[in-house]
Order: structure tokens, then C-alpha cells, then sequence
């Protein structure tokens, strides 16, 4: 038996893809999130490793990693499309298509 029937026995087969793109959208959510905790706790870690023992300051390094790493996450979970997406190019589309009947 297909997963989303037992899951959501009322989904029928046309709710079926939205409930794919909805369990993407959560997984990329849940990617981000955890992605930021262990952000948080590493950095904090590193933080403390580096300020105790003195000498040169290089935590910062972890922390340009990890926000590199976050943006793209971000982006992916929150931003996707955002330019160039699916509202621009239906927007071109219909810009086309006027041009091209008058």
C-alpha cells in the first residue's frame, strides 16, 4: 500500500503530489533547522576551545563555514525560487504572449 494512503487515508490520488512537495518542503525545513543547531553548538564549542586557551583567534573560520553552509541550506528551504522562479517566468510568459498577439 502507498505510504500516503496509510498516512492520510482520506488523500485521494490528485492530492498525492501535494503531499510529496509538502513532505519536501518539510524535510528541507527539518534540513535547516538541525543544520542550525549544530551550527549553534559547535560554534559555541569552538568558541570556548579557542578564547580559553589565549593566542591567536580563529573560531571565526568555523563560523564563516557554517554561515557559507546555512545560506545555502536557507536558501534552499526558505528562498527557492525566489528569482527567477515560477511567478517570474509565468509573468515572462504572459509578457511574451502579449507582445506577440499585438
Amino acid at each position: 500500500m502507498d505510504p500516503v494512503s496509510t498516512r492520510y487515508p482520506a488523500a485521494e490520488a490528485g492530492d498525492d503530489a501535494e503531499h510529496k512537495e509538502a513532505r519536501r518542503y518539510v524535510k528541507r525545513l527539518r534540513d535547516f533547522y538541525q543544520l542550525l543547531i549544530v551550527a549553534v553548538l559547535v560554534i559555541a564549542l569552538t568558541a570556548i576551545v579557542n578564547l580559553s586557551q589565549g593566542g591567536r583567534i580563529w573560531f571565526h573560520w568555523v563560523v564563516v563555514g557554517f554561515g557559507i553552509a546555512l545560506a545555502f541550506t536557507a536558501l534552499d528551504a526558505f528562498g527557492r525560487n525566489l528569482w527567477l522562479g515560477r511567478a517570474w517566468q509565468e509573468r515572462k510568459e504572459r509578457e511574451y504572449l502579449a507582445r506577440r498577439r499585438s
